[in-house]
């Protein structure tokens, strides 16, 4: 009879072992929230880039546009640069958007 409650405990303590693992795991899944793809994480990782050099340009465009000889000089040249600084606003429009997002999702 002695050597029986002996065995209840140690069959007691048997299933807390495989039942603490699980929760540990939920934990961590929650912790890092969602994982970016492999995709995604090299584009937010080229997304500064992207948005520093169209901000150049939009910078060096703009600078070109202010030249009041370019009105007289090249009016075919001015209408180009007017067209392409209409282009660059919504793709740095795009490319804030898709930062935000991107690192929003990384947040969790």
């Amino acid at each position: 009879l002695r050597q029986r409650p002996s065995q209840p405990a140690a069959r007691a303590a048997a299933p807390e072992k495989a039942v603490v693992p699980a929760p540990k795991t939920e934990v961590k899944k929650t912790a890092t929230g969602k994982k970016l793809s492999y995709k995604d994480q090299r584009e937010l990782e080229q997304l500064p880039v992207r948005i520093e050099k169209l901000e150049a340009e939009q910078a060096e465009v703009q600078a070109r546009l202010a030249d009041p000889e370019l009105y007289q000089r090249d009016p075919a040249m001015m209408k180009q640069l007017s067209a392409r600084l209409l282009e660059i606003e919504p793709l740095l429009r795009e490319a804030y958007a898709r930062w935000e997002m991107l690192e929003a999702q990384r947040a969790g």
